[in-house]
């Protein structure tokens, strides 16, 4: 069809358990996913590992919705796992003013309120979007992955 959609696959032992596509698409000055990417079409995904452990999923803007959070413990997630891209605003800087510290407090709340092990894993690094000679964006991104306990402790 040619829609493109910003998508997580579930791969254990070689085999693919399913895929996620992301709901939840920013939609504000300097974020340019909206442009090529479409929301996808999954409902909320949990997926039972071989081991049992029964994990929900979401990727980077999803995990600032806690109706999400909430649909995947319901589903029967032991554990939440969050990829994530997150770092500076369009025009800040990742280590001034970041929203690093919002972020983990909503990672912690999801885990307290829901009882749930939560996973965020972020990326780190810069990028720098180039239009010829002018620079279109840039993002640092500040990295901090971090796990909780079910009480929202950091592991």
């Amino acid at each position: 069809s040619g829609t493109l959609f910003n998508s997580l696959a579930c791969l254990e032992r070689g085999k693919v358990n399913g895929n996620y596509r992301k709901m939840h698409i920013p939609d504000g000055p300097g974020y340019m996913e909206k442009f090529y990417f479409s929301p996808g079409d999954s409902p909320p995904t949990v997926w039972t590992l071989s081991s049992g452990l029964r994990v929900g999923v979401g990727i980077c803007w999803d995990q600032w919705f806690p109706e999400l959070a909430r649909s995947l413990v319901l589903l029967g997630a032991d554990c939440l796992v969050y990829p994530t891209a997150i770092g500076s605003e369009p025009d800040g800087d990742a280590r001034e003013g970041s929203s690093r510290g919002q972020w983990m407090r909503c990672m912690q709340g999801h885990a307290a309120s829901n009882i749930v092990n939560v996973i965020a894993a972020n990326r780190s690094g810069r990028e720098v979007v180039n239009s010829g000679e002018r620079s279109e964006s840039e993002i640092e991104f500040y990295g901090g992955s971090f796990a909780t306990d079910t009480t929202g402790g950091i592991v």
